[in-house]
């Protein structure tokens, strides 16, 4: 059997037994925009969104910082920490944008993330 054909039949293997592990999502379930964002209208977690980013300038306010202060310290636009703040945007954050500003803010990171 030649090895191009070997190369096929594995990768084929390899796509069909993660497809049904569930490693692949559902494409018409996430949005993908250009920029690599999900667009959070069709998904469950865009009130965990807007809570997180109530906690984010709760906190933020609670240490004496203005949206500037803190998006200077981590170095992003102030118009990008506003975005994460606003309670009318579904706006994701990668955790280590989450860990930074809980170092930042001297807040364990778990605080963020506790919705009950």
């Amino acid at each position: 059997m030649p090895i191009s054909v070997l190369v096929i039949i594995i990768t084929m293997t390899v796509i069909y037994i993660l497809h049904f592990k569930g490693y692949f999502f559902n494409c018409q379930a996430f949005t993908i925009m250009c920029r690599g964002e999900i667009n959070l209208k069709n998904t469950d977690f865009s009130m965990e969104f807007k809570k997180l980013g109530l906690k984010i300038a709760y906190y933020r306010k609670v240490k004496g910082y203005t949206q500037e202060e803190l998006s200077e310290l981590m170095g992003v636009a102030t118009s990008y920490l506003g975005a994460i703040e606003a309670p009318n945007m579904d706006r994701a954050i990668r955790l280590t944008t989450l860990f930074r500003i809980a170092r930042i803010l001297d807040i364990p990171a778990w605080k963020f993330l506790d919705f009950d």
